[in-house]
């Protein structure tokens, strides 16, 4: 078996509350493929991309958004 998404984001320590779990992608050249990676933690291996040699895992920032009060 080779890597995963899931094995690789296990060895990198998890996520944080600040990744955006929605917007996880797997950048393979100039294609870019979204992973379901809350389905991935939910143990859902046909939603585990195999990884390939020069895959770049991109976990994006989750954007605050501001709150007001009135």
């Amino acid at each position: 078996e080779g890597a995963t998404v899931g094995r690789a984001l296990q060895q990198a320590g998890g996520l944080t509350e600040l990744a955006d779990v929605a917007k996880v992608v797997v950048r393979r050249g100039a294609e870019t493929i979204p992973v379901d990676v809350e389905a991935v933690l939910r143990g859902d291996r046909s939603a585990d991309l195999l990884l390939r040699d020069r895959d770049e895992i991109v976990v994006p920032r989750r954007e605050r958004r501001a709150q007001f009060s009135v």
